[in-house]
């Protein structure tokens, strides 16, 4: 919805908050007895839901996250996680919920801070670009890192 209206520069605001707040999350978690559970994600980030259409979905969330784990070892399937934006706040938080393995955690959590990081300058830079001062500055990537927010923290296509 926020992204039906088009105001990126509150929009930015609003998300770079949440975003740096996610990043200060899984720094907290990259300590050894960190864990992730239900009770230590906060209910703005959770998509829990007794909707029926959602639990149809979360049964087969279930089997994709299965696989994702399965694979995750794969030279080529770990290439392509690097490769791309990444995982989006929810998905994110559910894989490293069920997965076990300490390895694959920090692996998984190191990647995302650099992805996150990234995006967070973007936010940064496109709040500075709003500023009278520099809207004469071409914009580069950043212009649409507002909308991208959005999609990382609420879990759409494209989040990064």
């Amino acid at each position: 919805m926020l992204l039906e209206f088009g105001n990126g520069l509150g929009t930015a605001i609003l998300y770079r908050d949440q975003v740096r707040a996610f990043l200060d999350f899984l720094k907290d978690r990259t300590k050894p007895t960190a864990r992730i559970t239900k009770r230590t994600i906060p209910e703005s980030w959770s998509h829990d839901s007794l909707c029926p259409a959602c639990t149809a979905l979360a049964r087969m969330r279930q089997v994709y996250l299965n696989t994702f784990l399965e694979w995750i070892n794969d030279d080529n399937f770990r290439a392509a996680l690097e490769q791309s934006n990444g995982l989006c706040v929810p998905h994110l938080l559910l894989i490293l919920r069920k997965t076990r393995d300490p390895s694959l955690h920090k692996y998984l959590i190191a990647e995302h801070i650099e992805k996150y990081s990234a995006l967070l300058k973007e936010l940064n830079e496109y709040i500075r670009k709003t500023d009278y001062r520099y809207k004469h500055e071409k914009r580069g990537r950043e212009k649409d890192a507002w909308k991208r927010a959005v999609n990382l923290l609420a879990g759409a296509e494209n989040s990064l």
